[in-house]
């Protein structure tokens, strides 16, 4: 059982989206008509709503389920607070941190890595699911502003630098080992890079957001490739956030300032809007960040003032599997 076997919905909520100056600069977008060739994705559930209380959210920014118990780990970078729910949507429990936090990401052992600042010169703490800490890491990097975190298939973290516009991959005893990009628009650079995620073949999968781009590099920090250039037309970009893949590669990006959801094929061709016109729960409501629970369910962590929860759609992913020999245009037109 999990969350399809259960329905609820909040209505919409009218607000203003609340910018910390330093953190997750959501800039005004302008509503369109995005493109909507594929049926809209069945909402499923809601989790979570705005507020300070212990089961409630306010600037949730990282998600990550557990592949041992589907329940889902939020992150909420203004209460600085790890909130718990069930696959059902229902809360469990949280935990606060004394410092700020950012992104997160569940280990293999069960534990939580969370991306932190004003915490020593530590950019990654490790928790336990009950909220005690196990380790700090990185009094190597003093001068570093830390924000996505992901996990390589040798359990190496990466982390994305705002202050540096950097990659950071770090071993997997968490000391230093690679370092990519500064601040820029060429092949080798970012402009704000918010979040990261890992492919299937270890790739790094960075949300360039300044650039209005996403980004492809191998665990090395060579450069593979980028797509994606500003618009609201399919395949571009208004300030991209949160990413994730599928079991296919396949790339959903939080379309931030487009108040949509993309997702492209690892090779950068568009391929579909799971969610769009996520304006009609507020007019500033957008999507932060996203993540899989379960194969099919697609998470969509959604912001705006006074506005925060977590959206779970049925998403059927196998219709963006590559048909053997064949090429992803003719696997869309076989969708439409």
């Amino acid at each position: 059982m999990g969350l399809v076997d259960t329905v609820q919905q909040y209505g919409p909520s009218y607000s203003h989206l609340s910018i910390q100056s330093e953190k997750t600069p959501l800039l005004p977008g302008s509503q369109t008509n995005h493109f909507k060739e594929e049926k809209v994705n069945k909402l499923i559930r809601s989790v979570g709503e705005y507020g300070t209380e212990r089961n409630q959210l306010k600037q949730a920014t990282g998600i990550t389920v557990s592949p041992f118990t589907d329940d889902i780990f939020i992150s909420d970078a203004e209460l600085n607070r790890v909130s718990v729910f069930n696959s059902f949507g229902q809360f469990r429990h949280c935990f606060q941190c004394d410092c700020s936090i950012r992104d997160i990401v569940i280990t293999r052992a069960g534990t939580l890595l969370v991306t932190v600042s004003s915490a020593g010169n530590a950019i990654l703490r490790e928790y336990n699911v009950d909220g005690q800490l196990l380790s700090s890491y990185g009094s190597f990097y003093s001068h570093e502003h830390p924000f996505g975190v992901a996990l390589s298939s040798k359990h190496q973290p990466i982390v994305t630098g705002l202050r540096q516009n950097c990659v950071h991959v770090l071993t997997s005893q968490c000391k230093p080992s690679v370092r990519f990009g500064s601040k820029g628009r060429g092949q080798l650079h970012f402009t704000s890079p918010y979040f990261v995620t890992i492919n299937h073949k270890d790739q790094i999968v960075v949300s360039d957001c300044g650039n209005n781009r996403i980004k492809i590099h191998n665990i090395d920090g060579t450069f593979v490739r980028c797509f994606g250039q500003q618009g609201d037309k399919s395949g571009e970009l208004f300030y991209p956030m949160g990413i994730c893949v599928d079991k296919y590669d396949n790339v959903y990006v939080a379309d931030a300032n487009n108040y949509r959801v993309q997702v492209f094929s690892v090779d950068g061709e568009s391929l579909g809007t799971p969610v769009v016109d996520t304006h009609v729960y507020g007019i500033d409501v957008k999507p932060v960040n996203v993540a899989f629970c379960q194969e099919n369910i697609l998470l969509v962590v959604m912001r705006g003032s006074k506005f925060c929860q977590i959206n779970a759609y049925m998403c059927d992913t196998s219709k963006y599997k590559r048909i053997e020999g064949g090429t992803w245009s003719a696997l869309w037109c076989c969708c439409k």
